[in-house]
């Protein structure tokens, strides 16, 4: 018969925790309950509720431990960042490590993960106020990062509440669909691509002129092929009166009209 394993009140309460997160990322909170914790545990049900009330206890305190653990992340990124954007160091070298710290924190926990974005998703308003709170800290610091990154003509001009959702759903999606799904392990190419693609967006870039009309002149300089030579500019300018060849300028007709009044000379 094998020894029971002696365990401290935290590494106990941390065993419980996990055991109970296990199950109901696999079975889904609402079609799991104390019976499958302790056997899975392998404790007795007065050990259970010696250190937890409910089933809603223990995943009441799995979420508070992600929320508490995912806002210290965002503070220590945050941290990170504005130190390399006022500092004049590796803002995108930052930014780069920051998602990646996002993707590792979910990736290490996957149960925890699909816990929060498949189980609790939903489940009421004490789990939406705590993820209001979370996306409110979000909020702020990342508008304090652009912020900063503006003030220094890093980024281009910006609508702060669209930028925000922008980059906030973009992060969620990251964990939703390729975290959780799996879709891929390489976390270093994956962070790559996602700050390339919002730098590409971000980085001020100078004004584009405006469009040159295209004119026949300028098509053939171009090397498009000539219109009239085929006939059809002919018949587009024969019949009744003098009708103007697409794209003249104003000008142009001017000058055609002076010589034809006798007073810029003959065509």
């Amino acid at each position: 018969m094998a020894s029971r394993v002696t365990l401290d009140r935290e590494q106990r309460e941390r065993q419980l925790l996990d055991v109970a997160c296990a199950v109901f990322a696999e079975k889904g909170y609402r079609c799991s309950n104390v019976a499958d914790i302790v056997e899975r545990a392998g404790v007795s049900r007065g050990t259970f509720y010696h250190y937890f009330e409910s089933r809603e206890a223990i995943f009441a305190r799995l979420l508070e431990d992600y929320f508490q653990r995912f806002e210290a992340i965002v503070e220590a990124n945050h941290d990170r960042l504005m130190a390399a954007i006022l500092g004049d160091g590796d803002v995108i070298g930052a930014w780069r490590e920051n998602t990646l710290e996002v993707l590792r924190f979910h990736a290490d926990r996957p149960e925890l993960t699909t816990l929060i974005y498949r189980e609790a998703i939903g489940l009421g308003r004490p789990f939406a106020r705590r993820m209001d709170r979370l996306t409110g800290l979000s909020k702020r610091r990342l508008a304090e990062e652009f912020g900063a990154l503006s003030s220094r003509g890093m980024i281009v001009p910006f609508d702060l509440e669209l930028l925000l959702l922008i980059v906030n759903g973009s992060v969620l999606g990251l964990i939703m669909e390729w975290v959780l799904e799996k879709k891929t392990e390489d976390l270093e190419t994956l962070a790559d691509n996602f700050v390339r693609y919002h730098t590409r967006a971000l980085s001020p870039i100078p004004a584009e002129p405006p469009a040159a009309r295209v004119t026949p002149t300028t098509e053939r300089r171009l090397g498009a092929p000539d219109r009239r030579a085929s006939g059809s500019g002919d018949r587009r300018e024969s019949g009744r009166g003098h009708r103007r060849a697409p794209g003249m300028s104003d000008r142009t007709k001017a000058e055609r009209e002076m010589r034809r009044d006798g007073r810029g000379g003959s065509e």
